[in-house]
């Protein structure tokens, strides 16, 4: 994963839940913060995915919040122990700041490598080929296997996108492997956290999909509801970019996306 930035919670050499000494902030998303810590039982790194914008909830607001969390972890281990391209949750926990503000986390698998967006943009700047369509199905194999044992106990991602893709390798390399990101945790997130005023670029970025990888369906509700024919839908167009190395769909706007998405000629 990245490495460590900046450290707006303070949380540089704490040891939470007797167990997790964090080493510094890797990420910062629109709706969480990323750090690595170390298992000290374990001696193993792991990630601590803390809520953004919790201080900002009330405590009735709060509760739901935690509670959505420990719904939504108790889906994510179910859904790892089904498929192993699906990123493992292994716990959760609240730290309650110096300031008296509580932060709910998740703590989840560490993973080495960078996100397929980031695989594939070092690729193109490496002058790398992209996949032949063996390479493909070798590679997004595994996922198809994941959403197909998700979408069997009845969730759908409906946000597929290189972006939550992570390659674990890599690129071209036979024993490379991709893990699913954000199953479910990030619509909890986003539907919940209060953000500072202001914040719009994170607010936007929250939509409940990414029109580059946007199924007919989620543009338009005359072409019926979203499941995981949505999900089919964006992983086929992003086998075609790592294929190609170009978007499948074309337009310069939403608008443009949504033609390009829903047209039965001009889409992919």
């Amino acid at each position: 994963m990245a490495t460590t930035v900046a450290d707006p919670l303070s949380l540089k050499g704490v040891t939470l839940a007797d167990k997790y000494l964090v080493e510094g902030m890797v990420a910062e998303g629109g709706f969480s913060f990323v750090y690595r810590a170390q298992h000290q039982v374990w001696k193993q790194p792991c990630v601590l995915k803390f809520l953004k914008g919790a201080e900002e909830l009330s405590e009735t607001e709060r509760e739901k919040v935690v509670a959505a969390l420990v719904q939504e972890g108790v889906l994510l281990r179910e859904l790892s122990s089904r498929a192993a391209a699906i990123l493992q949750a292994h716990d959760m926990g609240t730290w309650e700041a110096p300031t008296g503000d509580s932060y709910p986390y998740l703590v989840l698998e560490w993973l080495d490598g960078c996100t397929l967006r980031q695989a594939i943009r070092a690729a193109k700047k490496a002058s790398v080929a992209p996949l032949i369509m063996g390479e493909a199905i070798a590679l997004f194999g595994p996922v198809a296997q994941a959403l197909t044992a998700t979408h069997r106990r009845g969730v759908a991602h409906r946000d597929l996108k290189p972006e939550n893709l992570f390659v674990c390798g890599a690129f071209r390399q036979p024993d490379t492997y991709i893990k699913v990101l954000d199953f479910g945790v990030a619509k909890v997130l986003s539907q919940t956290v209060v953000r500072a005023p202001g914040d719009r670029a994170a607010q936007r970025s929250q939509a409940a999909f990414t029109p580059w990888y946007g199924a007919p369906e989620q543009f338009m509700q005359d072409h019926g509801s979203t499941g995981p024919w949505t999900d089919v839908f964006a992983l086929a167009l992003i086998m075609v970019e790592t294929m190609t190395f170009r978007r499948a769909l074309s337009g310069d706007d939403v608008t443009g996306l949504a033609l390009s998405s829903i047209h039965p000629v001009e889409r992919p």
